[in-house]
């Protein structure tokens, strides 16, 4: 596993990156038309490119909190009956998928109005 690249290109220039060598910026609080959020971005080292991570209001925050915290029960509460097994397979993996959508929405909508001093950390 050590060996292993982790490995991000660039849609923008085509530069390849380690993925373990970006710096991730997180801001809090950032207001943006009506709500509140928590941003998580890198940069393209070469052209500068803002890459959104995460971007989580208060319930996208919950959300993401809670499919944690149903991936620890399954790690942490093992069960050998294979019907459980596959349910709650199933329940974390709905729990993501929502989590993940509703993320894609935030991002979809408040992307073009997130004010430009977010991403102006080290120029």
């Amino acid at each position: 596993m050590e060996n292993q690249k982790f490995q991000i290109q660039c849609d923008e220039c085509k530069n390849v990156f380690d993925v373990r060598d970006i710096e991730i910026n997180t801001l809090e609080k950032i207001k943006i038309l009506d709500k509140t959020f928590n941003i998580t971005f890198f940069k393209c080292e070469e052209c500068g490119k803002v890459f959104i991570v995460e971007m989580l209001d208060y319930r996208a925050e919950r959300l993401k909190n809670k499919y944690i915290e149903y991936a620890d029960k399954i790690r942490t509460k093992p069960t050998n009956d294979p019907v459980k097994k596959q349910e709650r397979e199933r329940t974390y993996s709905s729990i993501k998928a929502q989590a993940i959508d509703y993320q894609k929405y935030l991002v979809s909508k408040y992307q073009e109005h997130i004010p430009s001093y977010v991403f102006e950390i080290n120029k």
